[in-house]
């Protein structure tokens, strides 16, 4: 269903909140293909970067890729799982 700016203006309250919900769907559906297709980049091994949720940076090693995060091991012995837009390879 294609949608004009006009069409947009003349839809009713329920049916924007439709087209809200499917946009939404669509754009998590994309974006997990995206990571998906990601993870291919990293190994079990490889060193890298990685920035948590509240900001703070860390680094540690892959120790196992799963289909949509890697789990990485810190200095510290902590384990996280972390999602390929989070990470980037270190050497």
């Amino acid at each position: 269903m294609a949608f004009d700016m006009k069409t947009i203006d003349e839809l009713s309250l329920d049916e924007l909140r439709d087209v809200q919900a499917r946009v939404a769907n669509r754009l998590r559906s994309l974006e997990a293909l995206e990571d998906a297709k990601a993870m291919f980049d990293y190994k079990v091994g490889q060193k890298v970067e990685f920035v948590a949720a509240r900001g703070k940076t860390f680094q540690g090693e892959i120790v196992k890729v799963n289909r949509l995060t890697a789990k990485v091991r810190t200095p510290d012995k902590k384990v996280h799982r972390v999602v390929p837009s989070a990470m980037k390879v270190v050497k």
